[in-house]
């Protein structure tokens, strides 16, 4: 276990022996969450969450302060010592969950475009606004304009229920920035961004009024560029497989110390780990048709399942027991 480290509010991730997967920095409200986001029944104790982000440098006392918050936010609960997701987090459980292998169905070769016409808002429902559009994959064309191929199954229903403006969380998107999504192992920013509640339009929940949608088809006679030359205007395609064939090849070469029971891998692989899991929600979700050759998502998704399973296996031995049946481990954060 690792012992207790100075004071502070958050550590930065660890790179694991050289390999590509050091994120931005954790916090306990980070750990938290990275830990119990993932397991069936997502509740531990108080003091197991406090040994987790001790691996990470987190001193008890800030670790019992985000428990707290948390708390007051009302996103744990708190019932005889142990800790359990609940309101919004709960929400984002069952979020995470479908995005790790979203439906898709056909593509009949129609794109859907955002085009935003709502005024007078303000900062917030503006960034708000783009990230629920970012968190269902759309692509920003030009400032208000936003469009993907019409190929995820539910989207639109998804936009128009109550919720799908709030609760947005941060993470890392293709082109390697900052961008508000749901997914991941390493979940909530900072103690002091919580993420969403913002209401759009007054409304909680709907985009749909903030946006003229429209279902369209490039016109190449006319001389815009074709369906794949869309698609890699919007999203940097080889980056995105470049970094998840990194990504791999950490997963391969740090599965073994997981496997091997070597309790000293828990923190850099948990930075493997969140790194993964927010490459796979940054995912474009494209038909096969718009993909390069080997497009490595699904290879991606398969091995971070098995390493997923790995990694909870370890964290509960660590823990002596305390993570609930049916747990899978670590993961956290789409």
């Amino acid at each position: 276990m690792a012992g207790t480290a100075p004071n502070r509010r958050g550590t930065g991730q660890l790179d694991p022996a050289g390999g590509s997967a050091v994120g931005r920095p954790l916090t306990a409200r980070s750990v938290i969450a990275s830990i119990l986001l993932p397991l069936d029944r997502p509740e531990l104790t108080g003091r197991s969450l406090v040994r987790c982000c001790e691996l990470f440098g987190i001193a008890e006392g800030t670790t019992r302060v985000a428990l707290s918050r948390m708390v007051a936010r009302h996103e744990l609960e708190q019932t005889d010592g142990r800790y359990r997701l609940t309101g919004p987090m709960l929400e984002r459980q069952a979020r995470q969950r479908a995005a790790r292998w979203p439906k898709l169905r056909p593509w009949s070769g129609s794109w859907l475009v955002a085009v935003v016409v709502a005024e007078r808002r303000g900062a917030a429902e503006r960034a708000t606004l783009r990230g629920v559009l970012r968190h269902h994959r759309m692509a920003e064309l030009r400032e208000g304009v936003w469009a993907r191929p019409d190929n995820v199954d539910g989207m639109v229903m998804a936009l128009a229920a109550p919720g799908a403006g709030t609760t947005v969380d941060p993470v890392v998107s293709a082109r390697g920035t900052a961008a508000p999504v749901t997914g991941g192992m390493a979940a909530p920013g900072g103690e002091g961004a919580e993420g969403g509640e913002l209401a759009i339009t007054g409304e909680r929940g709907s985009v749909i009024g903030h946006c003229l949608w429209l279902r369209a088809v490039p016109a190449a006679d006319l001389g815009a560029p074709d369906d794949r030359g869309l698609a890699r205007r919007l999203w940097d395609l080889d980056l995105w497989a470049s970094q998840a064939r990194s990504l791999l090849a950490d997963l391969d070469r740090t599965l073994p110390r997981l496997q091997a029971e070597d309790t000293s891998a828990l923190a850099p692989c948990f930075a493997v780990a969140a790194a993964a899991v927010r490459h796979v929600t940054a995912d474009p979700l494209l038909p096969g048709e718009l993909l390069p050759g080997r497009w490595p998502a699904d290879e991606l998704r398969s091995r971070y399942e098995m390493y997923e399973h790995a990694y909870g296996t370890l964290l509960a031995s660590w823990l002596g027991g305390a993570s609930p049946a049916g747990g899978t481990g670590a993961d956290a954060g789409t």
